[in-house]
């Protein structure tokens, strides 16, 4: 089992390449263009999960998270689902 490598002095650049909604398979290439470190797919899933980030575009963007917030404050003060939509 070849060693385990720590991608957490390059935290700050990955979550940038994140943000800038690189997904993982870019995320990996990245890592080994910019960075030159081999990383697998496997361990980058992990490790994003360990920094609490997700890759799951359908139901994690903030644009949904706000989208859900605003219909649970309707929800919450009486709108019925016509006054919603």
């Amino acid at each position: 089992m070849p060693p385990k490598i720590n991608l957490e002095p390059y935290k700050d650049e990955i979550l940038t390449w994140v943000e800038d909604g690189l997904l993982y398979n870019q995320v990996l290439s990245k890592i080994s263009d910019v960075l030159g470190i081999q990383y697998s797919y496997a361990s980058l899933k992990r490790l994003f999960t360990s920094w609490n980030i997700s890759r799951n575009r359908k139901n994690r963007s903030p644009e949904v998270e706000r989208i859900k917030s605003r219909i649970i404050t309707f929800f919450l003060d009486n709108y019925n689902d016509s006054m919603i939509l």
